[in-house]
Order: C-alpha cells, then structure tokens, then sequence
C-alpha cells in the first residue's frame, strides 16, 4: 500500500531508485528477497507488489527488525494516529488505491479455491476417487 500511495507513478525516469523499508514480519522480508510465495492470497500481494514497483523503477529491500522497535507502526495499524502530524496524513480507501493486478488475482484465485473445493463428479472416473475395496486391485481382479 505504501508504494501505491506514496510514489508517484511519474517519478520513473533511466535507472532505479532503491527503496530501504523496516519490517517486523520476517516472512514479509523473506517473500520480497525471493519475489514469491506459494500461498494464497500472500502470493497475489507479492505480485501486486512486484508490478507496481516494476512501474516505477524501484528496489525495495524490506530489513527485518524486532517488534518492540516497530511500535509506531504497530500503534498506526492499530488506528492510534495520536502523535502524529495530520498534515503528513495520507487518507484513502482500498478501493481508491491504483491497483495494477491485484483484484484480478484475488478474482482468479477464489473461483480456483471455489473449484477445486468442490466434491467430485459422479461417472466413469468417480471409481478412481473411492477408496479401494478388498479384492479391487488389478493383481486380484486378474491373476496370471
């Protein structure tokens, strides 16, 4: 959210700039080193985060550090703006933010999980999915 909110888009000029941000979440410095995840739905935000940083020429290496050093991003996640200024304030909704793949992702990935949830169908390859039976296997069924 933060580099959909607070670069400009405009800004991408020749080269890269390199963005330095602090995390208390060691998974979220390990998905950002490595640029994927394989679970659902982290794996659609790590894609949002790649294709908006490939849209503006950015770098962004996430540092890990402990969780009592980070208390003022706990307090902002908690809603408590007290002692922050309200001019640096930065007001929007999730549905206002410049999303480039994210909704499309989640879209997709839901209908997968809503299919592959559901119980199989009945007909010729319903016999594959039952458990096996005493007696049901092919050297059973036909010794030579």
């Amino acid at each position: 959210m933060a580099v959909a909110l607070l670069t400009p888009e405009n800004a991408a000029g020749p080269g890269s700039i390199g963005l330095t941000g602090l995390t208390d979440s060691q998974v979220a410095s390990k998905v950002l080193a490595r640029g994927m995840s394989t679970t659902y739905p982290l794996c659609c935000v790590a894609m949002e985060l790649a294709a908006q940083l490939e849209r503006r020429n950015l770098d962004l290496e996430l540092e890990w550090i402990p969780r009592g050093a980070n208390a003022e991003a706990d307090k902002l996640a908690d809603g408590c703006t007290q002692g922050f200024s309200t001019e640096l304030r930065r007001g929007t909704t999730l549905d206002a933010l410049p999303w480039l793949v994210l909704p499309g992702l989640l879209e997709a990935g839901a209908a997968f999980h809503a299919a592959s949830s559901r119980p199989p169908a009945s007909g010729p390859d319903s016999a594959a999915k039952r458990p096996r039976l005493a007696g049901d296997r092919l050297r059973d069924r036909e010794p030579w």
